[in-house]
């Protein structure tokens, strides 16, 4: 009788040992810290301070941004998309404000980007490559009028607590791909026309804050 009362106190010790040692999962679920879904952070464009400066042939100016944001994980780009304001035009390098004013005319008319009826281009990250920590491959999808095409160019990132700051290298365009032909050499009713170069190029210089 003893020797089974013995026995007995064995199991309920190895019992209460075993039951210690490795308690059920749902124990274990609620000790545990769950696994966090990826760090993915968005940043929203400050418009104030971003600017898409283009250059052709002789002149030269900037375009404003109506909106952006940028996504960011691990200090590498994700996605992106950015409305830029096309109306907001304009030249920085004639002074007279007739002429100058006049080339602003042009640019938003319907024979270039006709911004009455398209207010915005859009411009959207498809994909970012970084070859160097901080140095992105960008391309994204510009999109002008109703036409859109590939872009792509290589870009500065930097990042400092909630604070994103961006500056791509200059990168060109054919505006003809757009649909943009007029004043262009290829395209002109006569050769006394005025000559617009086809070719624009952009730099993009964006600072955007966590959102």
């Amino acid at each position: 009788m003893t020797k089974q009362y013995t026995v007995m106190n064995i199991y309920l010790i190895m019992s209460f040992l075993l039951l210690f040692l490795n308690p059920p999962a749902n124990t274990l679920a609620e000790e545990l810290p769950l696994p966090t879904a990826e760090s993915i952070k968005t940043y929203s464009v400050e418009t104030e301070s971003s600017r898409l400066y283009w250059y052709s042939g002789s002149h030269k100016g900037y375009v404003l941004l109506k909106d952006g944001i940028i996504k960011v994980k691990d200090n590498e780009i994700l996605t992106g998309r950015f409305r830029i304001l096309m109306d907001s035009i304009v030249d920085t390098d004639i002074d007279y404000e007739l002429m100058r004013l006049t080339l602003e005319n042009i640019l938003r008319s319907e024979e270039f980007f006709n911004t009455q009826h398209y207010p915005y281009a859009l411009f959207t990250i498809i994909n970012s490559f970084n070859f160097q920590p901080g140095k992105p491959y960008i391309t994204g999808c510009l999109k002008i009028t109703d036409t859109t095409h590939l872009v792509s160019f290589h870009c500065e990132l930097f990042l400092e607590d909630d604070l994103l700051r961006a500056e791509s290298e200059m990168f060109s365009i054919d505006r003809i791909k757009w649909g943009i032909t007029s004043m262009s050499k290829d395209y002109v009713a006569s050769e006394n026309s005025y000559i617009v170069p086809e070719e624009i190029k952009f730099k993009i210089v964006l600072q955007a804050r966590q959102s």
